[in-house]
């Protein structure tokens, strides 16, 4: 007897296990076999799809992680690139933690650490030896799979990072020297240990001969040259300080220094020396310092170069000078001297004079002015008389010069020096001269037009007072007394300058009651000088122990209103 078949339904015999149409099993177990393996099938498909997807995913991180490692890696380029060594060598280690064995960082670090070595600077708290632990590693790295001029540049790099290790920290547990000479053996011609090796013998050997070597030959090389310069000027400071300033070495040192800058400025190299683009300091400074012969070398330097090329140097670099700069005067002076060292006498002497007629009495360069002048002219200059004659000079200034010029305010200060050491018993002879001047000046100055009191009130005190002290210190006590009557009765003046006035006046009055035969005049000055002495503490005067030692006031002592007013103090 025939049955239907339990998936497609057609008539098969009654016991049969497996349709012979389809094939589809007609027991209970058949159906749960197939079903296990149509299960199976699917978990297959699932799982290879899951791991299809895993693969996609996992490449998909790889991929991300490889486009982070290179823009943290392009980044730290960006940086490095900048000169913001530290942050690049950060983005770096950050980028490493992506990839340990990337060569993209690897090779970017090695770049780094032969950039920032040789232009390295430190910042706060930061050592050479923090940065010599950082950059050491890389570059003992890339000098083991390095070649040729490359390995030469490693072993420059390790070289100068034990120096400044052992600079830092003291130590010598290493022969630098030998270690650029490793470096040479690769490549004579190498900048990097030519450089460091020409520094070296500078600053720790102090051999110029044997440093200038190899910074011939770290130029010669073509490379890097604002870099070799940039240690040729700073080994020779170094060399420099380690000299006896002034003595043959030291001019052979500044000698070296012209020679480099007119170096450069033929082969028109910037000067970046010490990151800086200018170098007139630098320059001028070479030459010595002319305001002090102690320290002038301009004769001993003036064969080293050209007079041309004297000349070209210093003339350059005019245009580099503010007009309040002290280097101004300096590169004029200095220009002067070159056109007379050439025998162009006349351009000398033009520099000379524009010279004598900016600069002022004080000014550092003066001496040094009036010197050539008088050299060139065989005269002595105007302000030559402030050496000679120094107080016919102020004499003249109060007399001639502006109220307001510079001469004028020395004038006032010289006389009131005077006034000072005259008390002191010194410079007494000139008393009399000082006098004299003082009342010219007085005089000129109270028939002045134009000026505003206020601006002049100083002026007239200090000349004024500093006659009247003069005129009491000479006895001339009939002068003195009316000088400080005028001066204490001013209203235009201050307080203090009436105080004052008062005081010598109480002084000129009690000197004059001990003069003279007159009884009458010497009993009217007496009161007039304690009145006045009263009028003093009156306005403020409180140095009693002063008053009480001061021989001028002797004559009123025993006089009623003395003995009142000074009693307790």
């Amino acid at each position: 007897m025939d049955t239907l078949c339990r998936s497609c339904k057609k008539p098969i015999p009654e016991h049969a296990r497996v349709c012979n149409y389809c094939g589809s099993p007609q027991t209970l177990f058949g159906h749960f076999a197939a079903a296990l393996k149509w299960i199976g099938g699917i978990a297959t498909v699932v799982s290879l799809v899951l791991a299809v997807n895993s693969l996609i995913n996992l490449s998909q991180i790889q991929i991300e992680k490889r486009e982070a490692l290179y823009e943290l890696a392009d980044a730290a380029d960006q940086l490095r690139d900048d000169g913001d060594y530290a942050r690049a060598w950060a983005l770096y280690l950050d980028a490493e933690k992506l990839d340990s064995g990337s060569r993209r960082v690897r090779r970017g670090q090695e770049i780094l650490a032969e950039q920032w070595l040789p232009n390295i600077h430190i910042t706060g708290d930061e050592t050479f030896t923090d940065i010599v632990n950082l950059t050491l590693p890389t570059l003992m790295r890339a000098l083991v799979r390095a070649e040729g001029s490359a390995k030469a540049d490693f072993q420059a790099l390790i070289g100068w990072s034990h120096y400044l290790e052992q600079r830092e920290r003291r130590i010598q547990d290493a022969d630098v020297p030998a270690l650029y000479a490793r470096a040479l053996e690769l490549d004579p011609s190498n900048v990097y240990a030519n450089t460091f090796l020409g520094h070296w013998y500078f600053s720790q050997e102090g051999d110029l001969e044997k440093g200038k070597a190899h910074f011939i030959r770290a130029l010669d090389s073509g490379k890097h040259r604002s870099f070799v310069r940039d240690y040729q000027w700073s080994a020779l400071s170094n060399l420099k300080h380690k000299t006896t300033t002034g003595d043959a070495k030291h001019i052979l040192v500044r000698g070296e220094q012209l020679k480099m800058i007119q170096q450069m400025m033929t082969f028109g190299e910037p000067w970046v020396i010490g990151r800086r683009d200018t170098m007139p300091r630098e320059a001028l400074e070479a030459y010595g310092q002319p305001h002090r012969s102690k320290y002038d070398w301009f004769e001993q330097l003036w064969p080293v170069l050209e007079p041309e090329q004297h000349l070209q140097l210093v003339t350059s670099m005019e245009g580099e000078f503010t007009e309040h700069s002290y280097l101004r005067p300096l590169g004029q002076f200095l220009l002067g001297r070159i056109h007379e060292k050439s025998n162009h006498r006349q351009q000398a002497l033009e520099i000379y004079q524009q010279l004598d007629s900016s600069l002022l009495a004080n000014d550092r360069l003066r001496v040094a002015v009036d010197t050539a002048l008088e050299r060139m002219t065989g005269q002595l200059p105007g302000y030559g008389l402030l050496r000679t004659d120094p107080l016919a000079f102020h004499a003249n200034s109060l007399t001639n010069k502006a109220f307001e010029h510079a001469d004028y305010a020395l004038a006032m200060d010289y006389f009131d020096e005077l006034v000072s050491m005259v008390h002191y018993q010194q410079e007494l002879d000139k008393v009399e001269l000082a006098i004299e001047a003082l009342k010219k000046g007085a005089a000129r100055l109270a028939q002045s037009e134009g000026q505003e009191r206020s601006e002049l009130i100083d002026s007239y005190w200090n000349l004024n007072g500093a006659l009247g002290e003069l005129l009491l210190y000479q006895r001339s006590l009939d002068e003195s007394v009316v000088q400080f009557k005028m001066l204490a009765e001013d209203q235009n003046l201050r307080r203090w300058m009436q105080m004052d006035a008062y005081y010598n006046l109480a002084c000129s009055l009690s000197l004059r009651s001990q003069t003279g035969t007159d009884a009458a005049q010497q009993l009217q000055d007496k009161e007039q000088a304690v009145a006045s002495l009263l009028q003093t503490i009156e306005f403020g005067y409180n140095k009693w122990e002063h008053i009480k030692r001061d021989a001028d006031l002797d004559a009123i002592r025993h006089h009623p209103n003395y003995i009142r007013v000074m009693t307790g103090r």
